[in-house]
């Protein structure tokens, strides 16, 4: 009767009308007189799409044998496909005018100030969602166009560069301004012994 059970010539139909035939108990008795390897082949075959058989031991398996045979159970359908995350810097699909936001905020043209009139212009909502979806590396170029001195961008994470360009984009912060004692030609001339005696 094993013979019955192997893999290549059995299907569902047929598996169920042998436990028909036979009886639950005899069927039991079968399947315990299979190697845990053709069992597990028995179940990758009839239940292909159960996440569980490959990491559950040969008893687990044969009991479902018995649970598909029976027709207690039916096997498992195959799980959905899971979407494609988005990548990165896209993550919302975007209206026309938040579009058009996100090309002002990447122009190689932005300053401060064209970045305060595309606060107005948008508003804080859409400004901070448009931001909040540029990469990582656009959100650090526009950072330092619009606060060119400030010399914490490189070490500061993009989160807090985004809320700097925010503050500043809509007039809540100011760019920071370089002290004029960091001038390295001032700071030579200043260290240089007076010529005049």
């Amino acid at each position: 009767m094993s013979g019955q059970l192997k893999p290549a010539t059995i299907n569902l139909e047929r598996l169920r009308d042998i436990y028909l035939a036979i009886g639950g108990t005899a069927f039991v008795l079968v399947l315990d007189g299979q190697t845990d390897s053709a069992t597990a082949a028995l179940v990758k075959k009839l239940d292909k799409d159960n996440p569980d058989i490959k990491t559950t031991p040969p008893h687990w398996l044969r009991r479902r044998i018995v649970e598909l045979a029976s027709s207690a159970a039916e096997p498992a359908t195959k799980p959905p496909k899971t979407p494609k995350k988005e990548p990165k810097g896209k993550k919302l699909g975007l209206t026309p005018e938040r579009k058009e936001l996100a090309t002002g905020l990447k122009a190689k043209t932005i300053n401060l100030q064209k970045a305060r009139a595309l606060w107005l212009e948008a508003g804080e909502t859409s400004f901070t969602l448009v931001l909040a979806g540029l990469t990582d590396k656009q959100t650090l170029a526009l950072a330092t166009k619009v606060d060119k001195d400030n010399r914490e961008f490189k070490a500061a994470p993009p989160e807090c560069c985004r809320q700097r360009i925010a503050g500043l984009a809509s007039g809540a912060a100011e760019p920071v301004f370089k002290n004029i004692l960091e001038n390295e030609a001032l700071e030579a001339a200043l260290a240089r012994p007076s010529m005049a005696k």
